[in-house]
């Protein structure tokens, strides 16, 4: 089968390698050649379609060509023969999917109908006929409803080549399932590496039940002779192999089934002579177990059910497969090996061992890889639980530990001598030698068992290693710090981090450059960070690391730089108009919050009509600046900008028109009026006062005080009490008076009083003081122009 899917390969370019594979005496098998060699001339006279072919992985390329290899195989090749086919097995078996909990294992001489019985049990139509040769044999119709569930094989050689599980589903009950195994030929002519192979997988695809029956299918001829020989005493003794003990107990769990009925056979008589065979056997036990199997045995033909009543039909067979007794534990299993397939994994076992020696002896590069993966190899020999294997194996895998551990104490002694960099160098590469090819062995095959050996002798590398290292601890600096990055970076300080170096010694100090400055304070060893702080927003810095242990400083890292954050104040808030005068405007606003790790306002930027101005903070303490020299009675706009050490307010705060006073010149222009009306008609009389009194009123002249030259008519008609008069005794008065200076009545007094002045002397002082005031309005005026810069 595998030489028929091969053809299909690469377009059938590997049809004519079939050929000449199948061609061969030793492999070949004169059943399937007049077939093979029909199809494969038909692969070659036509086009295969790309698609149409059956694409073939290496691993089973490799297995096809050892499986075909004319010339004799070698002990390695023989090796992954035998673990190529075990390999195989196991992905036929992790395909399967769960496997039911009852299996029956279908065994028997090759040819004995393994596979004919297996697709006659899945109700395939089985006939004989001819074939291009013109020999019979036993194949599954053209129409048969159920297609045939494995190949049958018409020769020497076990068309199964590694053991094939199907389900078969109880008549009775199609929610039950069983696990049919077809399993290879005893005695198979394909060469004892494939016996082995198949004797493990046997053993392998049983453990995965949970419950074995064995099935063990016969010849009628190889049972109707008068003595226990031939093939079905091969048959039997190679089955009991396969149990632990080989007990009666095992044989109540084995269904022998004799096809090819001779003509005149019978049940009866067929079990009799089983039973004689027992009665003439020495070994109690090897006769109790014959017994017991004859009490098992039954007749069964595909080609003539129920020709006579000793037949069983399909649904009998089955019926009788469940009714026989299974084995529970299915892990005790072993492979079964004959003496010859024994005789050829010791001479394999042997022959590696031997080639092991050799690589060990010769070997001038100092490398044990050869040897190593020819010991890894040949301790996969143990799958066959052979003890005489096993032993083999267990001497070679100590010869190659004796090896390393040789060569590992060669590198020890060498650190325990006399110090010097060539010895040192001389010895680490032993143990690196060493190190490396266990680690490759290790590494590949992390899980398999067969490594124990390399992997107990990591201690031993590990210690080596120690004392290498040892050495090199007392003159080699630490290497180059590494991956230098900043951490909690802000405008005004930055945190280098870095990884600490490899040192054989404690590090004990770091040394840092700042800038090209080597700062004076180291860092302790244990500390692989520096914190710079007072740094400017937005500037690049650079940064060196170097360590330092017991031998000295080690090398500069590579220059690092970084550039602090520049973060920009945010804008000022609620700005407002505080205070206005004719050339000046106080404005008012909330200070903008320092963000954390970032720099304080330092100034303020003023745009006074696309004017710039900068305040520090000194002129706008408390959010708070007097905008001076502007022109009075003018419209303004101003927007005000904070500003740090990283730059300017992205957003400005304005104020749209806003407009100066004009109350100098409001001023002027009243006191201006004033004069002009006080300076109209000097020489004019008015009249400044005018009242008349009774006694009710008291202190007549406190209410009105009255300063200059006036003429003052007093008229009088009764003072209860005397007054008093500046200029005049004290006296009752009718008619005027004319005085200069203060005048005050005391006193209750009855009449009327009237003062007359002219309007220059009235106004004489006022006079006098408005043009002090126009005066210094007029200058205040001028001096407020010279001054407008906005």
């Amino acid at each position: 089968f595998l030489a028929y899917t091969m053809c299909w390969d690469d377009n059938g370019q590997n049809a004519m390698k079939v050929k000449t594979f199948l061609s061969s005496p030793y492999r070949s098998s004169k059943g399937a050649l007049p077939k093979l060699y029909k199809e494969i001339k038909k692969l070659m006279e036509q086009p295969i379609p790309p698609s149409t072919g059956s694409k073939l992985s290496t691993e089973t390329k490799e297995l096809m060509s050892l499986m075909y290899k004319q010339e004799r195989l070698s002990a390695e090749d023989k090796i992954r023969l035998i673990i190529g086919c075990l390999n195989m097995d196991v992905a036929s078996l992790s395909n399967q999917g769960e496997i039911p909990k009852r299996g029956f294992v279908v065994m028997g001489n090759t040819g004995s109908g393994k596979s004919t019985f297996i697709n006659y049990l899945h109700a395939c139509k089985i006939e004989s006929k001819k074939n291009d040769a013109g020999t019979s044999i036993v194949d599954v119709s053209r129409d048969s409803k159920v297609p045939a569930v494995t190949e049958i094989g018409h020769g020497s050689s076990s068309a199964t080549v590694l053991p094939v599980t199907t389900l078969l589903k109880d008549p009775e009950d199609d929610s039950v399932s069983f696990a049919i195994v077809d399993t290879p030929g005893f005695n198979d002519n394909r060469g004892s590496e494939i016996n082995i192979a198949n004797a493990v997988n046997t053993s392998a695809v049983t453990t995965y039940m949970k419950e074995a029956t064995f099935v063990l299918l016969i010849d009628y001829a190889s049972v109707n002779k008068p003595r226990y020989t031939g093939e079905f005493k091969t048959a039997v003794d190679t089955l009991k192999q396969f149990f632990p003990n080989g007990t009666i107990n095992d044989s109540n769990s084995i269904l022998l089934l004799v096809n090819r009925i001779g003509e005149h056979a019978t049940i009866k008589g067929t079990r009799e002579q089983l039973k004689s065979y027992a009665d003439g056997h020495r070994d109690k036990n090897a006769a109790l177990f014959l017994r017991n199997l004859a009490d098992n045995t039954f007749f069964y033909d595909p080609l003539r059910a129920n020709a006579n009543g000793d037949l069983l039909s399909r649904n009998d067979v089955i019926q009788q497969m469940k009714h026989t007794c299974s084995i529970a534990d299915t892990s005790a299993f072993v492979p079964y090996l004959s003496s010859e397939d024994e005789k050829c994994v010791r001479g394999i076992a042997e022959d590696l061992q031997q080639k092991i020696v050799v690589e060990l002896c010769e070997s001038k590069d100092m490398t044990e890889s050869r040897a190593s993966s020819l010991v890894l190899l040949m301790s996969k020999l143990r799958l066959l639980k052979h003890e005489e294997v096993d032993t083999i194996i267990d001497g070679a895998e100590s010869k190659i530990v004796r090896h390393y551990e040789s060569r590992l104490n060669g590198a020890t002694e060498i650190c325990a001598g006399r110090f010097g960099e060539r010895n040192l160098r001389k010895a680490r590469a032993i143990v690196e030698d060493v190190r490396s090819s266990l680690h490759q062995l290790t590494n590949g095959n992390p899980d398999d068992d067969a490594l124990k050996w390399a992997r107990s002798l990591n201690e031993k590398v590990a210690d080596g290693l120690n004392k290498v290292t040892k050495k090199e601890q007392e003159e080699t600096p630490p290497d180059i710090p590494s991956n230098l990055v900043t951490k909690n970076r802000t405008d005004i300080s930055a945190a280098v981090v870095w990884n600490a170096p490899l040192s054989y010694t404690t590090i004990e100090t770091y040394q840092i450059s700042f800038n090209g400055d080597i700062l004076g304070q180291e860092l302790s060893g244990k500390t692989c960070w520096k914190l710079f702080n007072f740094l400017h927003p937005g500037r690049e810095y650079d940064v060196q690391v170097r360590a330092k242990n017991s031998s000295g400083y080690g090398e500069w890292s590579d220059n690092f730089s970084f550039k602090t954050t520049a973060t920009v104040p945010d804008a000022v808030q609620d700005l407002r108009r505080e205070e206005t005068k004719d050339d000046s405007l106080t404005i008012s606003w909330i200070e903008p919050k320092v963000q954390e790790n970032t720099t304080a306002v330092t100034s303020y930027r003023v745009m006074v009509n696309g004017n710039e101005m900068h305040y520090s903070l000194g002129k706008c303490k408390g959010g708070r600046v007097k905008i001076e020299r502007l022109r009075p009675n003018t419209n303004y706009r101003i927007s005000i900008q904070a500003i740090n050490l990283a730059g300017l307010c992205e957003e400005p705060k304005a104020l749209d028109g806003i407009k100066t006073s004009n109350v100098v010149a409001a001023e002027l222009k009243e006191k201006l009026d004033r004069l002009k009306m006080y300076q109209k008609d000097p020489d004019k009389e008015e009249e400044v006062y005018n009242r008349h009194y009774d006694n009710r009123d008291s202190d007549v002249f406190s209410l009105a005080h009255i300063s200059g030259n006036f003429k003052c008519n007093y008229e009088v008609s009764d003072v209860e009490q005397p007054y008093r008069c500046n200029n005049f005794e004290w006296q009752r008065v009718r008619g005027g008076c004319k005085w200069s200076g203060n005048s005050q009545v005391n006193g209750m007094v009855i009449g009327h009083v009237r003062v007359r002045a002219k309007r220059s002397e009235r106004y004489k002082s006022e006079i006098e003081m408005l043009e002090k005031e126009i005066n210094a309005l007029k200058e205040k005026t001028k001096l407020i122009h010279e001054k407008v810069h906005f």
